[in-house]
């Protein structure tokens, strides 16, 4: 069974093994470019697989975090995960990337105790490329 997500919000699918997502301009080129989240898929964002575009959409494919199972982020996950997900995001602050929806449904564990984080619609990034949004230095300070 893979997800579908709908505006941050996860669904079941009847695909296996994928997500669904309709995206923007801004998510398309944070997840194809190096210089953004491209190097990063498969370790803290979910490898894209394929883009599809019809007449009112535009959606991509992206591999879960785990294959058997994966669970959103908690408050009272315990602090070896809490961890992680700091270090996620030290990653793509790295990157020079704001992630703009820091929410914990946006946050995904794997079985494996691997932290991938989800959707980008938000985001903004620190050179300003692309005519993507700008944010600060400030903002990426942890």
């Amino acid at each position: 069974m893979g997800w579908a997500l709908h505006r941050g919000k996860c669904c079941k699918s009847q695909r296996s093994g994928i997500w669904l997502t309709e995206i923007s301009y801004l998510q398309l080129k944070l997840y194809s470019s190096p210089r953004y989240l491209g190097k990063l898929q498969g370790s803290i964002v979910p490898p894209l697989i394929k883009v599809y575009q019809d007449a009112t959409a535009v959606s991509f494919v992206l591999r879960p975090p785990h294959q058997s199972f994966w669970i959103e982020a908690s408050a009272d996950m315990p602090n070896v995960l809490k961890k992680e997900v700091v270090l996620a995001y030290v990653a793509i602050h790295d990157k020079g990337i704001l992630h703009g929806d820091v929410e914990l449904h946006n946050i995904l564990i794997g079985g494996d105790g691997r932290v991938t984080l989800m959707n980008f619609h938000a985001a903004q990034v620190r050179h300003p490329r692309d005519g993507l949004p700008v944010t600060s230095r400030s903002e990426l300070a942890m």
